[in-house]
């Protein structure tokens, strides 16, 4: 009888460990292992797939770069079959696996699969050149899209680039200090910069560009130069040197620089002389020194004018001349020359009887052609055709008697010598070519 009391509990306790084992089985087997398909990495995210399991209630992501895989706090949903796991570093390598879950249950681990984020390359700079200037140019480039800022190189006497600028998103840098007539090679690269690790692009071409040399002929123009006597004994400095003079009460000088500070040309030589001490009594000007169609482009294209239309007007006071440019090929050609007539020297006779005082000269500096008109009436006897405004009056035709276009008004003055109260005076067809010709807008320097 003892015997078969052991019998039956070995037999109890055989059949409770096998119930044990198949229940662990079962319930391994209930929660099926997924498998990661692919990875794709970003700049700073590795989006995981998988394959989509049934009856489980979620995943669990595990990830690892050195040391042991650490599951991260997404737990997504049993419908996902991708995660996109954000924050992560640019140049790491990182491991990843994943694990289904179905209640408390956790299958065993996937596949590894190994993704590395890496900064997207800003691709390389189309860089060209832009304004030169006597010392100085402008290097400009095409924007990139992916950029977060870019390297200027210069090369260096030994043939070597060298950095010499790292800018943020602006798309041209000016390089100051250099010399006239000497050539120098620029490169630009783009750089991105995500989560403090940087991508470069490559190099650009080589952009090469040499300052100005301005032309003899260029070189000499001036702005207005005037007639003057001083109006007391002034001891003045000489330009360039510690020199100095005593410029005699009622000496004649010619003012080639106008301003508080004035440089007059006494005796062949340049002093810096008290606007105060001077007595101003006329413009100088001479228009057989006018320049020619090629000269007056260079001048145009060397001072960098621009002009929001394709035309450009530049009226020079000194040889009394107005230019016509049309734009062509990125540059300023000369399509009309005139002889023209700027404003005089003196007080507006007509603003004077108002008691105001009002200088007769021609605004210099930068203006616009503002709008057009038929007829200008400056008095009874006097009328002006076609004129076209800016700010210091208009370009219009001499003056005529009215009603009769072909009768000059017999007054002070004539076409290449100042003669107006401000306007500038040109013939009577070219007054109205300019109105037929040249747009709205049209820049009109003035010097």
């Amino acid at each position: 009888m003892k015997r078969v009391r052991i019998s039956k509990v070995l037999r109890t306790l055989l059949l409770l460990a096998v119930f044990t084992m198949i229940s662990a089985f079962a319930a391994q087997a209930a929660v099926a292992v997924p498998r990661i398909t692919k990875v794709k990495a970003g700049e700073t995210n590795v989006k995981l797939y998988w394959n989509k399991l049934k009856s489980v209630s979620g995943y669990n992501v595990y990830v690892r770069t050195d040391g042991e895989f650490v599951k991260l706090d997404t737990v997504v949903s049993k419908k996902a079959k991708s995660v996109n796991i954000t924050g992560l570093t640019p140049n790491v390598e990182y491991k990843f696996k994943i694990t289904a879950i179905k209640g408390t249950e956790e299958s065993d681990f996937s596949n590894v699969m190994k993704a590395t984020p890496k900064v997207v390359n800003p691709g390389k700079v189309s860089a060209y050149s832009g304004t030169t200037y006597e010392t100085k140019a402008v290097v400009k480039w095409a924007k990139r899209a992916k950029a977060t800022g870019y390297e200027v190189y210069q090369k260096d006497e030994n043939g070597e680039y060298q950095l010499i600028a790292t800018l943020g998103k602006k798309t041209k840098l000016t390089v100051k200090n250099l010399e006239t007539g000497v050539k120098y090679a620029f490169r630009v690269r783009a750089l991105r910069t995500v989560a403090g690790v940087t991508q470069y692009g490559a190099l650009s071409k080589v952009v090469k560009i040499t300052p100005n040399v301005k032309s003899k002929a260029v070189a000499s123009d001036h702005g207005a130069y005037y007639s003057a006597v001083t109006e007391s004994n002034v001891t003045a400095n000489r330009v360039g040197d510690s020199g100095s003079v005593v410029i005699p009460k009622g000496a004649s000088v010619v003012v080639i620089k106008k301003a508080d500070k004035s440089i007059v040309k006494y005796k062949s030589k340049q002093y810096y002389v008290p606007l105060t001490s001077l007595k101003i009594k006329s413009f100088i000007t001479n228009h057989k020194k006018a320049y020619s169609a090629a000269t007056a482009a260079e001048y145009a294209n060397y001072k960098h004018w621009t002009s929001p239309t394709k035309y450009l007007i530049w009226i020079n006071v000194y040889t009394q001349n107005l230019y016509v440019f049309k734009k062509s090929g990125g540059s300023w050609k000369t399509i009309k020359s005139w002889v023209c007539s700027t404003g005089m020297y003196g007080i507006n006779p007509f603003k004077l009887a108002e008691g105001k005082t009002e200088w007769m000269m021609t605004t210099p500096g930068k203006t616009k052609i503002r709008g057009h008109a038929a007829i200008w009436e400056f008095a009874p006897d006097q009328i002006a055709y076609y004129p076209s405004l800016i700010a210091s009056g208009a370009i219009h035709s001499w003056l005529y008697y009215p009603g009769e276009p072909k009768k000059k008004w017999s007054g002070v003055g004539k076409l290449g010598t100042p003669s107006s109260h401000g306007c500038v005076r040109v013939d009577i067809n070219n007054a109205k070519w300019i109105q037929e010709s040249v747009p709205i807008n049209t820049t009109v320097w003035v010097m």
